[in-house]
């Protein structure tokens, strides 16, 4: 193992606060970190921010994507916990997003969906699968 110190905070980035259960995926050159629970005070927080950490320069930076309805461009899946994604790099690289879970009202909310992150676009969609 060899420890590289990304640049976070300031002028260099921002990097990601710190969590549990996210999802971390590569792309080329740059590593994704996706989601996850924040634990502050006994307060949870379950996330659906975006993050890219570049290999070459090892500088973060949160990748923007303006809040909107379920299908219009913008769209932002709900925050969550122990979520699965996968690159896929044929044609126009994107993610894939599958599951994950977050706590409502005390009682566990179990997630069966799956999403695409176009990071060009920097756009979310949701993709509508057969039961």
């Amino acid at each position: 193992w060899e420890l590289h110190a990304p640049v976070g905070d300031g002028p260099e980035g921002e990097a990601p606060t710190p969590r549990s259960g996210h999802a971390a995926v590569t792309l080329g050159r740059r590593m994704y970190v996706c989601g996850g629970l924040a634990e502050d005070g006994g307060q949870r927080e379950y996330l659906m921010d975006l993050f890219k950490l570049d290999l070459s320069t090892m500088c973060w930076s949160r990748i923007q994507v303006p809040d909107r309805a379920d299908g219009e461009e913008g769209y932002i899946p709900e925050g969550r916990a122990g979520h699965c994604m996968v690159s896929v790099e044929q044609g126009r690289a994107e993610m894939w997003m599958m599951c994950g879970w977050f706590v409502h009202d005390t009682q566990s909310v179990f997630l069966n969906d799956v999403h695409t992150f176009d990071p060009l676009a920097k756009t979310w969609k949701k993709i509508e699968t057969v039961d």
